[in-house]
């Protein structure tokens, strides 16, 4: 009778602390949900990948295309059109220095000198459109007479190689002549 009054209780006992037997199609069910989990990990960072190298291939060409349109209206004399891709162009990557030399360019064909100025300005020192950017900085401020704002720039020309430190050479030589 002891033993018919205590078996619900050995009965959760057993339910609750002794762990149940072995049963192999719960560590393959386990087994395969790793294994799932694993290939949905690898193909959605594949995707995450895939979409990543076509956003910046597209906007690589879109580059591309911007500068290449720009160059041919610039040749056009159509600075007011070119001077609209090359913003797009800054906006997609503001990094380059050869849109923010083309943008300087389409700004003085503009009429808008400080706008020029600016942009050049902005052109890092280490680029290879450094020294034309400055170049035609020094150029802006020498049509005006304003010759102590060219030299600066005529300085930061002359790091150039080759061809292109001899105009700011023999104009500083003039300034310091005059």
């Amino acid at each position: 009778m002891l033993r018919f009054h205590f078996s619900p209780l050995l009965e959760v006992h057993n339910r609750l602390i002794v762990p149940a037997r072995w049963n192999p199609k719960s560590t393959q069910i386990k087994a395969m949900f790793n294994r799932w989990s694993l290939w949905v990990f690898i193909l959605g960072t594949g995707l995450v990948l895939a979409v990543w190298l076509v956003t910046r291939g597209y906007s690589t060409w879109r580059l591309e295309k911007d500068l290449d349109g720009a160059k041919d209206l610039i040749t056009a004399r159509s600075p007011g059109k070119a001077r609209l891709l090359l913003e797009d162009a800054a906006r997609l990557q503001p990094a380059n220095d050869e849109v923010k030399l083309l943008l300087g360019a389409c700004e003085q064909a503009l009429g808008r000198s400080g706008e020029a100025v600016g942009a050049w300005s902005r052109v890092k020192v280490d680029s290879s459109f450094a020294p034309p950017a400055a170049m035609l900085a020094a150029r802006l401020f020498l049509k005006t007479d304003r010759f102590a704002e060219a030299e600066p720039y005529l300085f930061k020309t002359i790091l150039a190689k080759g061809k292109r430190a001899v105009e700011p050479l023999d104009t500083l030589v003039n300034l310091y002549k005059f």
